[in-house]
């Protein structure tokens, strides 16, 4: 089973951009110790990102000190590390569901220059840059659930490629711009791509609203993804690019090769004992073999492959769908 490209039936003068992870929840914690250092910078920065994003929800502080500081959110754990050497680690807390998935990090911008964290008063976690032409990273966790990843520009001579490095899932770029992080699990022989998490196409504006050019690069099997951000020379400075990385726990996206989809379309019961393969999820799958294998028929001659959107891990509900393969 591979990535795929279709979705079920469903006061720095600055340049600030980013990548925001919607968790979905409310976020608990409290003002990080490390954060009394430079704290007119961290507001500072924080001032700018919430000019940039209006309404962009409240900023709730993780709780913890040192290397790490957590906030739960909603049955979701998100690690913020005290350097913008480290990542940010998103886990489900449920075990039901660690069972099946890894943990996905997301590396703060290597391009940003920023090093040790300093918290801002709204709870803004600010990796400032090193220098008038450097950037700054930022880190917010909102009591929406989400978690924004920003990068703050401080001049037009700061860098306008970032590059994020993920681990525990790959990331596909689809057609459209939008970036679905694929985990691989294995059992008895049979490898199940599972969506995990889906990131908008890149977007951005300067401070009139206008907007800037703005996409995403995923350079070959790297693990890495590039927003690379191209203001023209007409643009007003802040400019915002505000992503978003859905992490979804709560439902499972599976997809299914070409050769795989082409044996399910054999019949029930060999589709039964290939989807019974599955991890975690080969039961509820096998339940609906009859199903997806007139289904797989059809996708087979169409020359497309099948996918199934599983509800959640209480649920035996699933919807297939085609992507192209």
């Amino acid at each position: 089973m591979s990535g795929r490209d279709a979705h079920p039936a469903r006061g720095l003068t600055a340049v600030v951009v980013g990548i925001a992870l919607a968790l979905g929840g409310a976020a608990v914690g409290a003002t990080p110790a490390w954060a009394d250092d430079g704290q007119a910078q961290a507001d500072q920065a924080a001032t700018a990102i919430a000019a940039a994003v209006p309404g962009g929800g409240d900023v709730v502080a993780p709780a913890g000190s040192g290397d790490t500081a957590v906030a739960i959110v909603d049955g979701t754990q998100v690690s913020v590390p005290g350097s913008s050497d480290g990542a940010v680690t998103v886990a489900p807390t449920d075990p039901a569901i660690t069972a099946l998935v890894m943990p996905v990090t997301v590396s703060l911008p290597k391009e940003s220059g920023g090093k040790h964290a300093k918290a801002a008063r709204d709870g803004t976690v600010v990796y400032p840059g090193g220098s008038a032409s450097g950037a700054g990273a930022a880190v917010q966790v909102l009591s929406d659930g989400s978690v924004r990843l920003s990068t703050v520009l401080r001049s037009d001579k700061s860098p306008t490629r970032f590059t994020y490095e993920i681990g525990g899932a790959t990331p596909v770029l689809q057609p459209d711009g939008s970036v679905d992080l694929v985990q691989t699990i294995t059992g008895d022989g049979v490898q199940a791509g599972l969506t995990v998490g889906h990131i908008d196409p890149a977007w951005a504006t300067d401070a009139k609203g206008a907007p800037v050019a703005t996409h995403y690069e995923v350079p070959g099997n790297s693990g890495k993804l590039v927003q690379v951000i191209s203001p023209d020379k007409n643009a007003a400075y802040p400019i915002v690019a505000d992503p978003r990385v859905v992490l979804h726990w709560t439902y499972q996206i599976v997809l299914f090769s070409k050769s795989e989809t082409n044996t399910i379309s054999w019949g029930a019961a060999g589709a039964a004992t290939l989807l019974w393969k599955v991890p975690a999820l080969g039961a509820v799958l096998a339940s609906g073999a009859g199903l997806l294998a007139a289904y797989s028929g059809y996708l087979v001659s169409v020359g497309k492959c099948l996918a199934v959107y599983h509800l959640g891990l209480a649920s035996l509900a699933i919807i297939p769908y085609s992507y192209p393969c």
